[in-house]
């Protein structure tokens, strides 16, 4: 297979592209990472060059949010029954507790449902986007890249 663009024969499918110049990081690195950023360090994505941005694989959400505000919700509902505990409903804060976690529980509800909604509809058409990931190709040349769905099939025939 040939680029229509720049005419060159470094053309390859996304998947052998991104396998060829996805650089992980290191076992050392993550540590670091770890030590630096803590928890949250497993939220950072490690930087890549551009062949491997561009092919990437198409990825599965997660519904972040929601994992957030629940962490939210259930850290304050700790605050509420320590507050609950050692006073009792009738003082200030255990009064405030109770209308913050209420106001919480409402607030993340609506935001979960709508990020879980979100996360579902979106692995709903990963198929298909993985589908196109797989008949893809990139020249390695110029960077053009293509979208061709009985060619990676006809290769590998030839190649057998």
């Amino acid at each position: 297979m040939e680029c229509t663009r720049c005419g060159s024969q470094n053309v390859k499918t996304f998947e052998m592209a991104h396998a060829s110049y996805n650089a992980g990081i290191s076992s050392w690195g993550r540590f670091v990472r770890l030590i630096y950023f803590g928890p949250f360090s497993l939220l950072i994505k490690p930087t890549r060059n551009s062949v491997a941005r561009t092919t990437s694989p198409p990825e599965k959400p997660i519904p972040v949010l929601a994992l957030v505000f629940a962490f939210l919700f259930l850290s304050t509902l700790i605050w509420l029954m320590m507050a609950y505990r050692r006073d009792g409903l009738g003082d200030h804060e255990t009064q405030t507790a109770l209308v913050i976690n209420a106001l919480l529980l409402v607030g993340g509800l609506i935001i979960a449902i709508w990020d879980i909604s979100r996360c579902v509809r979106a692995r709903g058409q990963y198929p298909e986007k993985f589908d196109e990931w797989i008949h893809s190709w990139i020249c390695l040349q110029c960077g053009t890249t293509y979208k061709v769905p009985n060619a990676a099939r006809t290769n590998r025939s030839e190649a057998c």
